[in-house]
């Protein structure tokens, strides 16, 4: 059958030549009508115009793939979330030799499509839907779905470090240890490089105004999270409307702090072009997202903060860098930029 039509023969990258007549008898497709994608990390992935066929990689993929059908079928009855719906589990060894998954398509292309064309205000279009569309998951009552698969948060740290704050910092029962611990690797850089408002960040009044607010965050419900959003994972209508259409690739769902659905860190690097507008973006985000669930907490400059210390610790990590890509900058100015700027955010505390 295939030697008589015309197709993208990159599909052999998935399923052999006989698995493929398999397949496309099985779904009642013409070989031409398939697609390949082979971005993502686990799964290797078939697509036409209305359906998505995931295959695990390899045996490492099977599990994640499993957490995504399931998050899928979790969310199947709510229509208003711009989720894929799980449409079927396959086992069928003439096809695969692992179970797959299909699930609808949705319509719209990858925010990343528009990303070198646009303006401040289609970046904050963006996000603010965003900022609505997220509550539509973290909203949703577990009571009944097998959360087994689902990423949860590590066991608590007995010793703070760079690499497990945190985890540190969003337990409620750790939340003023990692606020000292950070304070003290403040203490020590800010001296190192004479950064002039040292003793504001690591004074008893930082202290209170972090503990207030970081508290706060830590003790926000757990919900159902995304864990992994960017660019890529965000479809968006067009560029003019920025209407999102759909959130995809949830093999990383987990049950964890709603915070975690609002990291940059798990972006490229060109919405880092966009850093010097950071406080204002999640200020304006924050403020919808906790309108939208009906949330209140006493500082919106708990998201900034957060991160802020997340990022300024991740620039610790790795001194040995000439230029630091999250800030264009080399190690010392680097650690200048996030000392400057945890200090501005504390002023708004």
């Amino acid at each position: 059958m295939l030697g008589l039509m015309e197709y993208d023969s990159s599909v052999l990258g998935v399923l052999n030549y006989r698995q493929f007549e398999k397949f496309c008898e099985r779904f009642n497709l013409l070989p031409h009508q398939i697609k390949v994608n082979f971005d993502g990390w686990r799964k290797l992935v078939l697509y036409t115009e209305e359906l998505v066929f995931m295959f695990p990689r390899d045996p490492r993929g099977i599990e994640w793939l499993e957490r995504e059908a399931i998050a899928y079928e979790a969310m199947n009855d709510l229509d208003l979330l711009p989720v894929p719906k799980l449409v079927e589990r396959v086992t069928d060894k003439e096809i695969s030799y692992y179970d797959f998954i299909v699930v609808t398509r949705k319509e719209g292309e990858a925010f990343a499509k528009y990303e070198d064309e646009l303006k401040e205000e289609d970046v904050r279009k963006l996000l603010l839907e965003l900022a609505k569309v997220i509550p539509l998951w973290h909203n949703i009552d577990l009571e009944g779905i097998d959360t087994s698969l689902f990423i949860k948060p590590e066991e608590t740290p007995n010793n703070i470090t760079t690499q497990n704050w945190e985890k540190a910092i969003l337990n409620p029962e750790q939340v003023r240890e990692a606020i000292l611990y950070i304070q003290g690797v403040i203490e020590y850089w800010g001296q190192r490089y004479n950064f002039q408002s040292l003793d504001t960040l690591i004074s008893n009044d930082s202290l209170s105004k972090w503990l207030t607010i970081l508290e706060e965050i830590a003790n926000m419900n757990h919900v159902l999270v995304h864990a992994d959003i960017h660019e890529d994972q965000i479809l968006v209508e067009s560029k003019e409307t920025m209407n999102i259409t759909g959130i995809i690739d949830w093999e990383t769902v987990g049950i964890m702090n709603p915070i975690w659905d609002f990291n940059f860190y798990e972006w490229g690097l060109k919405i880092w072009e966009w850093k010097h507008l950071f406080s204002d973006f999640r200020r304006e985000t924050w403020r919808t997202y906790l309108c939208e669930r009906q949330l209140e907490l006493s500082s919106l400059e708990g998201l900034d903060l957060f991160y802020s210390l997340s990022e300024f610790l991740v620039i610790l990590k790795y001194p040995e860098k000439d230029i630091h890509v999250i800030t264009g900058k080399n190690f010392e100015n680097s650690i200048k930029y996030y000392l400057d700027k945890l200090n501005k955010i504390t002023k708004k505390i």
